[in-house]
């Protein structure tokens, strides 16, 4: 019964590993690259929204001095230079229920999302909170979020298979639909600036 039992443990560790390897070096599906390709639909929504709107919203509407928050995106832009390496590394080395780059695309998208909602939701208060709050909510969904989830989706095709060619076919399908979801944004953020009251403010 011994020797039936670890028989059958290790039948089952074989098609464990046999069932990895399918996956990481078999073939991705079509439909499978259309999913992988969507994911950057959603963030190039937010993304677009992010650097169309963010300047305007900054210096027209919460009414903070351009120079103001240009110095507050040139510090971001030099911690965001480091975060770029920083979540390359963390990815590489940690994963978790569902692997590397999903693990972290699950657990952070939704909370990207809401970081985006705060970057439009300034307090009325004195300068200096809205500067503080402007710099923290920038940063939360610039150079902390949207790095770590851009990272881990641009990587995915890595971790899914070793087969070049198809990693090369999830990267065109990434590249298209990015190319749609921008090409629609900029077709649509005037139109929304202005149902919102952004001529309306403009003029006042």
């Amino acid at each position: 019964m011994r020797d039936a039992g670890k028989s059958r443990f290790r039948q089952n560790e074989i098609r464990k590993v046999f069932t990895m390897d399918k996956k990481k070096f078999g073939k991705v599906t079509l439909m499978e690259k259309l999913i992988y390709g969507s994911g950057d639909v959603g963030l190039n929504i937010m993304f677009t929204i992010f650097s169309s709107y963010i300047m305007y919203f900054y210096t027209d509407v919460v009414m903070v001095n351009a120079a103001i928050i240009g110095t507050v995106i040139l510090i971001s832009r030099i911690i965001d230079g480091v975060s770029d390496l920083i979540a390359g590394r963390w990815i590489d080395t940690h994963s978790g229920k569902w692997g590397h780059c999903m693990t972290v695309i699950v657990k952070w998208s939704i909370p990207l999302a809401v970081s985006l909602l705060l970057l439009f939701t300034v307090p009325d208060t004195s300068i200096g909170i809205r500067v503080t709050y402007i710099f923290i909510t920038y940063n939360l969904f610039n150079t902390v979020l949207a790095t770590f989830v851009g990272i881990a989706h641009s990587a995915l095709p890595t971790y899914v298979t070793d087969d070049p060619l198809h990693r090369s076919q999830m990267m065109v399908f990434k590249m298209l639909f990015a190319a749609i979801a921008q090409t629609a944004m900029a077709s649509a953020i005037t139109p929304m600036v202005n149902f919102f009251g952004g001529e309306a403010d403009r003029m006042a």
